[in-house]
């Protein structure tokens, strides 16, 4: 079975996502590896924006995030969702084969939820807006999404130990987790043979304690503490 001789990532994220990233670049290597003894060298490129993204060369993978937005918390949804919708346009035109669009988890500690009339909306409303608009997007264009929102809903922030910034250990392997879960079941045909794909996805598992297995055996392997 042939593989790439590597798989170049760009990810457009926030600083707060890295390890997400880190972790997910690691598992998919793991999987790979798993499917047919070794692995394509995994390059994985943080892109200083959004912009930067396949404007020299055309990665595999890329991945972008939402979680951004927040910062923009003073702009009109309207700009917001038409900035959006030209870069998925964007994304589309620059024909990436496998492009993801990563939610934001609905937890906001310490959210401040009474607010002066005509005042931006509070994060946790930004959030669900949000994650609205990239399940429209995908709908729309095609573009994945690693719903990071729905994995971690389902686990819970105790678990996790985190909020929507996806800080500590536990969280940066679950959200690499689903990242990677969005590219297998991405179409790697032009990248990968199908069987290949399979087994991967086998080895990676998509039970909740398939997850929880995968997630405490890295950490265990790395010498890493759950925080």
């Amino acid at each position: 079975m042939n593989l790439p001789a590597e798989l170049r990532i760009e990810a457009a994220v926030d600083p707060s996502e890295h390890p997400a990233l880190v972790a997910s670049a690691q598992q998919l290597a793991e999987c790979l590896t798993a499917a047919v003894g070794r692995s394509p060298t995994i390059q994985l490129n943080f892109a200083d924006s959004f912009e930067a993204i396949g404007s020299v060369s055309l990665p595999v993978i890329a991945i972008v995030s939402l979680l951004p937005e927040l910062a923009r918390s003073a702009e009109s949804w309207s700009e917001t969702r038409e900035r959006w919708q030209v870069r998925a346009a964007t994304l589309v035109r620059r024909a990436i084969p496998v492009t993801l669009l990563c939610t934001i988890f609905r937890h906001v500690a310490e959210r401040k939820t009474d607010r002066p009339p005509g005042s931006s909306p509070s994060a946790i409303e930004r959030i669900r807006r949000l994650n609205l608009l990239a399940a429209g997007l995908s709908h729309a264009t095609g573009i994945g999404v690693a719903d990071v929102d729905r994995v971690f809903a389902h686990f819970g922030a105790r678990m996790a130990l985190t909020d929507h910034r996806l800080n500590g250990t536990i969280a940066a392997e679950l959200a690499g987790h689903t990242i990677v879960s969005a590219i297998l079941a991405s179409d790697l045909d032009a990248v990968l043979a199908r069987e290949v794909v399979e087994r991967a996805k086998e080895f990676h598992g998509t039970r909740s304690q398939d997850i929880v297995v995968r997630v405490q055996r890295r950490l265990a392997a790395a010498g890493r503490p759950a925080k």
